[in-house]
């Protein structure tokens, strides 16, 4: 139930990353 959670969190930390980069 958290897990998605945490996917979440992941996906957007990756995804401003790449936007950054």
């Amino acid at each position: 139930m958290m897990k998605r959670l945490l996917i979440w969190e992941i996906s957007r930390v990756m995804c401003g990353s790449t936007l950054q980069r």
